[in-house]
């Protein structure tokens, strides 16, 4: 087999950019680790095709077995009441998790005014708000995965990937057995 060369990808991605950007690889640390808890959160709730529809029927699911505890959760919901601080405005949360090529697609809509609901206080019972936040960790996968998010300034939201690390850890150690030990 022939021998592969070496390669740096924060060295390439640095040279690739047309600015000539440097990348912190330190820095995009909490998006790397995204990755792979994703790819965790996907193959243990979604049966390994992940779709909207298919997280409301695991967090439906969790909330029916008790599994779901509301205080876990309460971090993430005030990280994101303060991300968000005009989440009384629809069109505000539609521009900021929806892609361009899914702004106006109904069952979106109707999660985004969930989601609003829920970051206002209106909506809160458990099930709705762990629905919501995983909602948002949904579309930032899905901004990110299909190209919305900037490589070159992905550095900016180290704190946002954080967060979602950290809420879907919370989330799988709630509800799949087998993560927990």
């Amino acid at each position: 087999m022939p021998a592969i060369p070496q390669f740096d990808a924060v060295n390439w991605f640095s040279q690739f950019s047309a600015s000539g950007t440097p990348i912190d690889a330190s820095e995009l640390q909490p998006i790397l680790e995204f990755t792979l808890i994703w790819n965790l959160f996907e193959r243990e709730t979604c049966d390994r095709f992940v779709r909207i529809t298919a997280v409301r029927d695991h967090v439906n699911r969790a909330s029916n077995r008790g599994q779901l505890h509301r205080e876990a959760f309460e971090p993430y919901l005030s990280f994101f009441r303060s991300r968000y601080p005009s989440y009384n405005e629809e069109e505000f949360l539609a521009d900021h998790l929806l892609s361009g090529r899914r702004r106006h697609v109904a069952g979106d809509l109707e999660d985004i005014a969930l989601l609003r609901d829920v970051l206002a206080g209106i909506s809160t019972d458990t099930n709705n708000v762990v629905y919501a936040l995983l909602f948002i960790v949904y579309r930032v996968r899905n901004n990110l995965f299909h190209g919305e998010k900037d490589v070159y300034t992905l550095h900016l939201q180290r704190d946002l990937f954080e967060a979602i690390n950290s809420l879907l850890s919370t989330y799988l150690g709630q509800t799949c057995r087998q993560i927990r030990g």
